[in-house]
C-alpha cells in the first residue's frame, strides 16, 4: 500500500559511523502523530551494538510529553548497548521545553 506524501516520516541516512533520522513533513510532534514517529524512533534502538544515532529537530517547533517519553526509551535502549543518542538543531521552542523538563541534562541536545 503506497505511503501518503504528506504522513510524516522519518528518513534515515548514514553518515560516517552515525545513523542521522530526519523528520520529515512534520513540525509538529503533537498527540496525533506521536506514537507512530515515536514507535519509529524507538524501533531504531534494536540492532547493533554502539549505534549512534542523530536525530535532526530543524523541522520541529513543538513536541509533547509523549514524544519525550519515546525519545527517553530511545535514549535507555542505546544506553544498554553502549550506543548514543544526540538531539541536533534543536529549536529555541524545543530546547526550552528540554531544559524545563530537565531532559537537556540527560539527553546530548545541540541548538540549531
Amino acid at each position: 500500500m503506497p505511503t501518503d506524501a504528506h504522513e510524516p516520516r522519518l528518513e534515515l541516512s548514514a553518515e560516517g559511523d552515525e545513523t542521522v533520522v530526519r523528520l520529515v513533513n512534520c513540525s509538529s510532534l503533537n498527540e496525533y502523530n506521536a506514537d507512530q514517529i515515536g514507535k519509529k524512533l524507538v524501533a531504531l534502538g534494536d540492532g547493533q551494538r554502539g549505534r549512534k544515532i542523530t536525530i535532526d529537530l530543524s523541522p520541529i517547533e513543538y513536541l509533547t510529553s509523549t514524544v519525550l517519553g519515546h525519545l527517553v526509551a530511545l535514549h535507555k535502549r542505546l544506553a544498554v548497548t553502549d550506543g548514543r543518542l544526540t538531539l541536533a538543531n534543536c529549536r529555541p521552542t524545543v530546547r526550552n521545553i528540554l531544559h524545563i523538563t530537565l531532559l537537556d541534562q540527560v539527553l546530548d541536545v545541540h541548538p540549531a
